[in-house]
């Protein structure tokens, strides 16, 4: 994914944006970025561009990344190869263009590349950790093609806080599988109403435990004060399946903000597992997000139920 924006607009978002290393001798042949000894390695001289992580709201659930790049050269630079290299993860993040050959960066422009992490390195912290990521990149300018490699920056540390996540959220697999009921139901009538989301829970063995401290609220979703949300639940490994159900109402009813949601549906919930502890977000199957969708509008317009109620406890056996 690549999206572009003259630097003048963008530039508030670069600071302290290293620059990249210049076209050398010493650069391998042009092609694919590939691994190289030391993550952090880098140039004093400078290069055709800068560059420096970034996120787009919402990536943060599909495992992506951004790699901001800003031609300063003063001409066209052509990337037809760039890729995320990080200790905090196994192999490199790569960016797929879209078209053959890549994509073109005018004088004074930025392209935001977009890449998909790999699996993460879970444990200790690895010696630099995120401060040792580096950027690679093939390009071409007026002096010829190379291959770059060099110290990427996080001034806004999205690339620790990624790993964190993905890590909280492989020490929770061991643990169990959570995700969301695709039906969805609805508790009460007239303003009394919630909407009643199923969180499914499978163990998967072993002697290790999750904490599911509390669901969070989104820009779409609160809690139901009157129907508390489970809270502090410790989940087994050698557990039975259960399903605990969750009550929310519409944070707001504003129609702009509906129009705008990027994560108002995907659910956050605060865990600890292991020796990890954060939030992770559930991504709602495509019948329960458009049901919530047709609930909130329901529920903001003061009509009747968007879907048949029913009776709900707060927690219900597997399979419902």
């Amino acid at each position: 994914m690549v999206s572009r924006a003259p630097a003048r607009v963008r530039r508030w978002m670069v600071p302290g944006v290293l620059l990249l290393a210049a076209l050398g001798a010493a650069c391998s042949p042009a092609g694919r970025p590939g691994p190289s000894s030391q993550a952090g390695a880098s140039s004093p001289a400078p290069g055709p561009v800068t560059v420096q992580i970034s996120q787009r709201r919402g990536q943060e659930t599909k495992h992506r990344l951004i790699l901001q790049i800003d031609n300063v050269s003063g001409g066209p630079v052509e990337i037809s190869a760039a890729a995320l290299h990080s200790p905090l993860y196994d192999g490199a993040a790569a960016w797929v263009p879209v078209r053959a050959g890549g994509t073109t960066l005018d004088a004074g422009s930025t392209v935001s590349l977009t890449v998909t992490l790999p699996a993460p390195r879970c444990g200790p912290p690895p010696t630099g950790a995120a401060g040792d990521a580096a950027a690679a990149l093939t390009v071409k300018t007026a002096a010829g093609t190379a291959r770059l490699r060099m110290a990427v920056p996080d001034p806004f540390g999205f690339l620790e806080r990624s790993h964190t996540r993905d890590c909280l959220a492989e020490a929770a697999g061991r643990v169990a599988a959570l995700t969301l009921a695709p039906r969805l139901e609805v508790s009460g009538s007239g303003q009394a109403r919630s909407a009643v989301v199923g969180l499914r829970i499978a163990p998967a063995g072993g002697t290790q435990t999750l904490t599911l401290e509390a669901p969070a609220p989104t820009t779409l979703l609160e809690e139901d004060p009157a129907h508390p949300w489970p809270r502090n639940v410790v989940i087994a490994g050698t557990g039975g399946p259960r399903t605990l159900a969750l009550h929310f109402v519409p944070a707001r009813c504003d129609a702009h903000a509906v129009a705008e949601d990027r994560l108002g549906l995907k659910l956050p919930f605060r865990l600890a597992a292991g020796s990890y502890r954060g939030t992770l977000r559930l991504e709602p199957p495509p019948e329960l997000e458009r049901a919530l969708y047709a609930f909130i509008a329901s529920a903001c317009a003061g009509g009747g139920p968007a879907v048949a109620p029913s009776g709900a406890s707060s927690e219900r056996p597997a399979g419902q």
